[in-house]
């Protein structure tokens, strides 16, 4: 990749230490001869490999994966986003005749909404009658022993109260 690191030595703006700009041989100006010779890199180092597609995750590798998908019998690209993409249409939005953009109620949000949440429901594994009237029956009872056993103490510190200020019975 003597061309690269010639095209990098030329073109390449470092900033600080971390970060090399190439974006002008990658982005605003393509170079086809530089990316048809990273496509035949890319085929060198993966020769015997069974390549079915092409991934990319930066826009400015869209370039470079479209040339090298032609060394690989025209494989497919993907370009995986990072971000949802801000100039894509919103449906939630549109442009007024000033170039602004303006709040719009989406027609039939509440149906799909609907058609969604039914959809959800439908995943749900619902209990039987049976469990449902067993597990009543389980919380009831509890209740019922904990209502009891709350008298008990309510009492017993009722009885408690009235012999230590002398309304005992």
């Amino acid at each position: 990749m003597e061309l690269l690191k010639k095209r990098i030595l030329q073109d390449g703006v470092a900033m600080g230490n971390h970060v090399l700009k190439v974006d002008s041989f990658l982005n605003h100006q393509i170079d086809v001869e530089l990316f048809n010779e990273i496509g035949r890199e890319f085929q060198r180092r993966f020769a015997g490999q069974t390549i079915t597609k092409i991934l990319t995750v930066e826009a400015s590798g869209i370039a470079v994966a479209c040339i090298a998908a032609q060394y690989f019998q025209h494989v497919p690209v993907v370009f995986a986003k990072k971000a949802k993409s801000k100039n894509k249409d919103n449906k939630d939005k549109k442009v007024d005749k000033k170039g602004k953009k303006e709040k719009v109620k989406e027609k039939g949000k509440l149906a799909r909404k609907a058609r969604e949440t039914t959809s959800e429901l439908k995943k749900v594994t619902w209990p039987t009658f049976k469990d449902v009237v067993k597990r009543t029956g389980v919380v009831l009872a509890v209740v019922v022993i904990f209502a009891v056993i709350l008298f008990g103490i309510d009492s017993l510190f009722g009885f408690l109260f009235g012999l230590l200020t002398g309304n005992g019975q």
